[in-house]
């Protein structure tokens, strides 16, 4: 079948938990002898500079995926070659709400994949009652109705978990809801703990969960922290964590920015923090690190959504005192350290290898009734 994945933009998997998701998809969906095409609605944007895009271009072609030409838009393409694809798959509200039902006119034998990625409309939410920003929660309510829209509409809707797709069912009546989670290859090899030193926090600094999970571990929980132990360090990771201006901000804190290489970072620090208080989705920085046999310390939210999940590699904690104590606490408690190693790593093997989620895919992929 050819398959176009709709996108607001060139996707960049090496900085984005849900741009590798859709990296990993798209490749099994390849190894499945589907002939995959990028389509992004846009080719440039302000926040985004066009040689990064272009980058970002190279990066997938040279994986050997088509896209979208430059000089071509998005409409001009559905107009003259949509009849070419068998099913469009969108990877965002914004990416369905933009072309699902004028492509479902247009292609009515075509089939329509909104992929969520998380529900947006419930991080919204979430943050607007954090923050107490009027403005983000009219910003949520005006989601919703789209992502309920959109849901009715498509042939079929994903979601990241059981958990989201128990609240999309509840409002889109008509969806028919299909589960892919994240997808992780398993490394051969982790590191021992004597091997390893300090705390990172990973997550690109213009994503607002990552943003706020960041100031909020710099001013009020590491300050516990050195309370504890002034000796421990932080390395901060993810594109534009560089650039952000802490004028308070201790000496042992390092901001990385991005990191190519996770993977070895992953396997040098000996624990991961997700200090999140809003967001939606599973968090694949917490999924990831427990790949690498890297415990967390994370907040409910951190590990919302998780399947079959028992607390498993991470240790639970929602106020700064308690995350402070169990930030301390992990990192020189190298039975418990062992223990959160191999049961984070058994878990993501269980639930979220690649050889499991592709049975999921070709099962939705070949299914009639969507």
């Amino acid at each position: 079948m050819n398959l176009a994945l709709v996108t607001c933009a060139v996707p960049d998997p090496r900085a984005e938990g849900a741009a590798y998701r859709m990296w990993q998809l798209l490749h099994i969906m390849r190894e499945l002898r589907h002939r995959v095409r990028i389509l992004p609605m846009q080719h440039s944007f302000q926040s985004v500079p066009l040689e990064v895009m272009r980058e970002r271009r190279t990066y997938w072609e040279a994986d050997g995926f088509e896209l979208l030409p430059e000089a071509e838009s998005l409409q001009e393409h559905i107009d003259h070659n949509g009849h070419q694809y068998d099913i469009f798959w969108f990877d965002s509200y914004v990416a369905a709400n933009a072309a699902l039902l004028s492509i479902q006119q247009k292609y009515p034998r075509a089939k329509c994949v909104f992929d969520t990625i998380d529900l947006a409309h419930h991080r919204y939410f979430r943050e607007a009652k954090l923050t107490n920003n009027k403005r983000l929660l009219l910003d949520a309510i005006r989601v919703k109705k789209i992502e309920i829209e959109m849901a009715n509409a498509a042939d079929v809707t994903l979601v990241v978990s059981q958990q989201e797709a128990d609240i999309l069912s509840g409002i889109a009546k008509s969806a028919r809801i299909a589960c892919i989670p994240n997808i992780y290859d398993i490394p051969q090899s982790t590191a021992p703990f004597e091997q390893r030193n300090g705390i990172a926090l990973i997550g690109p600094a213009y994503f607002s969960p990552n943003l706020d999970a960041i100031h909020w571990l710099i001013d009020t929980i590491w300050p516990l922290v050195q309370k504890i132990n002034p000796q421990l360090g932080l390395s901060i990771v993810g594109r534009g964590t560089d650039e952000l201006t802490l004028p308070d901000k201790p000496s042992n804190i390092s901001l990385l920015g991005h990191v190519d290489d996770i993977e070895t970072l992953l396997n040098q620090v000996r624990l991961t923090i997700a200090p999140l208080r809003f967001g939606a989705g599973i968090k694949g920085k917490v999924l990831q690190s427990l790949l690498h046999g890297t415990p967390v310390v994370g907040t409910d939210i951190a590990i919302e959504g998780f399947a079959n999940y028992h607390n498993e590699g991470v240790l639970i904690a929602n106020t700064p005192e308690a995350i402070a104590s169990n930030l301390c606490q992990l990192h020189h408690n190298q039975p418990l350290w062992q223990k959160l190693h191999t049961t984070g790593q058994s878990y993501v093997r269980a639930h979220y290898s690649r050889d499991i989620i592709k049975h999921s895919i070709e099962a939705l992929l070949t299914n009639q009734t969507y």
